[in-house]
């Protein structure tokens, strides 16, 4: 929505200025790492105002901008590295208020991304239009303010502390350098390579997530559907993911649900949409498609607390979903420009979601790995 109007003031093409949005959730996915190593030492309510008072800063600074440069600085890394630290607070206070329907609490808590960027859209297309790129940027910058409101809502909860059993034997040098990652309570628990396995999977499946959103337009009007109705498309399955996120909370608080099997299933049937959309031409059957596309991997992606906590356990879901979360923003990010390589290699726009949806059966069999050795540990 911002593309135009800063290629214009900028003097940039499109490739620079899309870099600036996809830079910023390299940021903001890296910066979970160490926001959930900050919620495990001060809780999540000083973390999530300091991150959305820095996420305020970047986006005043952004409305600045003169130059690519000053807007990647602003935009890109301090509105990145804000983000970063609102997010996982949130997912975590919310795990840690509710001892019931947790599941579902979480489901609603990360459907917001969904819904907010639904409500955001036609506001920010009036601002634009009303105010320009600038004055949008400080509205939004307030609006991030505001988001302080929320972080002081998070009240902590008192937890019981276990004492440690360190090893009188010094860490190696690897071990240091891989706790810096995983966290030392992380690497110490049992279920560390369950947790691992489901990680690879998660990091396989991110990678195809976000091609369908990049290349279905274009696919679509190739195929004779206008430019408008393809681009409803993605809203359509922006929609249809916040429901779907919503059922998985819902289902994975069912005592008969396994949040693993869960996620394996939704995968594995995600990897059907992608496959089918290079065949057809009939624009009912596209929002159909992408719909089911949508609201599948909407339950996929609410599941991944849930699996977090049966394998690990509630304490330690902030240093295994910031590592989840930053492990997915890199995938996401690598796989658009690898389908975008295969089309330009194989010059056919179908064989980006042939691929979207070959990786996502490979990912839909990582899961299952991971269930049936978390089977065998159960027992």
């Amino acid at each position: 929505m911002f593309l135009a109007p800063l290629m214009e003031d900028m003097e940039c093409g499109r490739g620079g200025v899309s870099a600036a949005g996809s830079f910023q959730v390299g940021v903001y996915s890296l910066t979970s790492l160490v926001s959930a190593r900050l919620v495990t030492k001060h809780g999540a309510r000083p973390v999530c105002i300091v991150g959305a008072l820095i996420a305020a800063t970047g986006l005043l600074v952004a409305s600045y901008s003169w130059n690519m440069a000053s807007l990647m600085i602003s935009y890109s890394f301090i509105t990145g590295v804000g983000f970063g630290l609102m997010y996982i607070p949130a997912v975590v206070a919310v795990a840690q208020q509710f001892t019931t329907k947790q599941a579902f609490a979480i489901g609603v808590c990360v459907c917001g991304s969904g819904m907010g960027t639904f409500i955001l859209a036609p506001l920010e297309h009036f601002l634009l239009g009303e105010l320009g790129w600038r004055w949008t940027f400080v509205l939004m910058a307030g609006l991030c303010w505001l988001c302080t409101l929320c972080g002081a809502a998070m009240t902590p909860v008192h937890q019981p502390r276990y004492q440690e059993r360190r090893s009188a034997t010094p860490l190696s040098c690897l071990t240091k350098c891989i706790s810096m990652v995983l966290s030392e309570e992380l690497l110490s628990s049992p279920a560390l390579y369950i947790f691992l396995l489901i990680c690879i999977a998660d990091c396989i499946a991110s990678m195809a997530l976000y091609i369908p959103f990049t290349f279905l337009p274009d696919e679509a009007t190739y195929k004779g559907v206008s430019l408008k109705d393809a681009s409803f498309l993605i809203a359509a399955m922006g929609i249809s993911s916040s429901a779907g996120r919503i059922c998985s909370g819902w289902v994975c608080d069912r005592a008969w649900c396994n949040p693993v099997v869960l996620t394996a299933v939704m995968v594995a049937a995600a990897s059907i949409p992608p496959l089918l959309f290079p065949w057809i031409s009939n624009y009912v059957i596209y929002l159909s498609l992408s719909c089911l596309f949508g609201f599948l991997t909407g339950v996929w992606i609410a599941a991944t607390s849930p699996i977090l906590v049966r394998v690990l356990g509630l304490s330690l879901l902030s240093p295994a979903f910031g590592l989840m979360t930053a492990m997915q923003g890199a995938a996401a990010l690598t796989g658009p420009p690898l389908a975008g390589a295969a089309v330009d290699w194989a010059g056919d726009r179908g064989v980006a979601l042939h691929l979207a949806g070959g990786v996502m059966c490979v990912a839909a069999v990582g899961y299952g790995l991971a269930y049936f050795v978390l089977r065998r540990e159960e027992r």
